[in-house]
This record gives C-alpha cells, structure tokens and sequence, in this order.
C-alpha cells in the first residue's frame, strides 16, 4: 500500500479524495486507467511501466482471491466466514442473527478467523422464515 501511495505521489498514479456518504470519512480513489499500468515485479514489489501491449500481455495474470476451504466434518465448531461457505448463506445475515440472539454463538474474544465460534448443529437448524400472506 505504501508503494502505491508513493507512485500517487510521484504522479505515476492520478488520485482524488471523496467523502463517503456512509462513513463521512475522506477517502482516496485511485484513476483505474492508472492501476492498470502498474505491475508487481517478481520481487512483489509495485512498478510503474509506461509501455505498449506487448509488455502489458508479458505481465503475470492476476490470480484470483482464495476461496475458503470446507471446514471438516468433523470439527463442531465454526468461525463465521467458515459457517457462511458451509451454509451458503452470507456471514453479514449470521452476525444479524448472531445480534438479535437468534442464533447461538461463542465470544471467543479477538482470535484469528473472528471473534465468533458458531455450533455447527446451530447452522443446520437455521430455518427460511414463514411466507408472509
């Protein structure tokens, strides 16, 4: 982050500042056209290139972002991303239920994976609500 920050500051990046209208925080937004010039040398470090198609097509694909493995069967309990990849259900509608103490979970404190641990049994027991008339 750091290297791009001085890639904006050196003009190789164009960037402007907004407010976000939920967080009425400032915010930093990067021109994508600019981005998209900047590769990641083999080094994993961040490197501007101002050349043509040729060199753009040498560049590493971007992999695409990791998907959660399955947690094992046999573990009782889940953290809340991992009861969202086994449920299917979002990880923002666990931690609502989780809130309106519709659904059961361990304050675990901060602990890597979140700070949640949910019962598997709990999960499975989570019912769609009735239809409304």
């Amino acid at each position: 982050m750091r290297r791009v920050l001085e890639l904006s500051n050196m003009g190789a990046i164009r960037s402007n500042h907004v407010m976000d209208p939920t967080t009425k925080r400032r915010q930093t937004v990067l021109l994508a056209r600019d981005v998209q010039r900047v590769a990641i040398d083999g080094q994993k470090r961040l490197v501007a290139y101002r050349g043509g198609a040729a060199e753009a097509a040498a560049l590493p694909p971007v992999q695409p972002p990791l998907q959660l493995p399955a947690p094992p069967a046999d573990r009782p309990w889940l953290t809340v991303d991992e009861a969202a990849n086994y449920s299917g259900l979002p990880a923002r509608f666990l931690l609502s239920l989780i809130e309106q103490r519709r659904l059961g979970a361990l304050d675990v404190g901060v602990r890597p994976g979140g700070r949640f641990r949910i019962a598997r049994r709990d999960v499975d027991a989570i019912k769609a609500p009735a239809a409304r008339k």
